[in-house]
This record gives structure tokens, C-alpha cells and sequence, in this order.
């Protein structure tokens, strides 16, 4: 992951894991998505929330956008690219260092 906030390559697994491991209590409400062609990809653009505890942050409130492109490779449809944007990013103690 760059300074910016971008992650290119590697196993996305160990960033959303430790991402989501500071979170407690929490619950994803929201949830929309819209799904479209886009020249030989699939597009799925959602929305969605974050609300809870983040342990050393305290309570959070975050939304997200997201947009996955999809593409039919042999008999599978695998993700081409994901991008998620944080578009909010509220926490009780912003100097927690989280």
C-alpha cells in the first residue's frame, strides 16, 4: 500500500483483514449497487455503510464506494479491478494512530 492509499498487487486479504480486525460491534446498513456493461466488462458500482466500535478509534461511522469490473475468462467470471473510496471516515478519537 502507497501513501495514497492505493494497494497493487499481493494478497488484498491481509489489508481487508487487517482492516477489519480493529473493528468491534460492527454493522454494514445501506447496501445499494448498480451492475451495467461496460464494453467487455461488467460494472457493479455500490454503496455501502459502516457503523461501530473500532477499538482504539472508538466508535466509527464510515461509507464506502466501491466499483468492481468483472470479466469472462474460460468458463469464470473473475474481478479485472476493484476500487473501494472511502468517502467518509468519522471516528471518535482521530489521534488514536488506527
Amino acid at each position: 500500500m502507497d501513501g495514497l492509499g492505493n494497494f497493487t498487487g499481493g494478497n488484498i486479504r491481509i489489508l481487508l483483514k487487517s482492516f477489519a480486525q480493529g473493528f468491534y460491534n460492527y454493522s454494514l446498513s445501506n447496501e445499494s449497487q448498480t451492475i451495467g456493461a461496460k464494453g467487455n466488462y461488467w460494472v457493479v458500482n455500490s454503496t455501502f455503510d459502516v457503523d461501530g466500535y473500532g477499538g482504539p478509534v472508538g466508535n466509527i461511522d464510515i461509507t464506502i464506494a466501491a466499483q468492481d469490473s468483472y470479466v469472462h475468462v474460460g468458463n469464470s467470471w473473475l474481478i479485472a479491478r476493484e476500487t473501494w473510496n472511502f468517502t467518509k471516515y468519522d471516528v471518535q478519537y482521530s489521534n488514536a494512530g488506527f
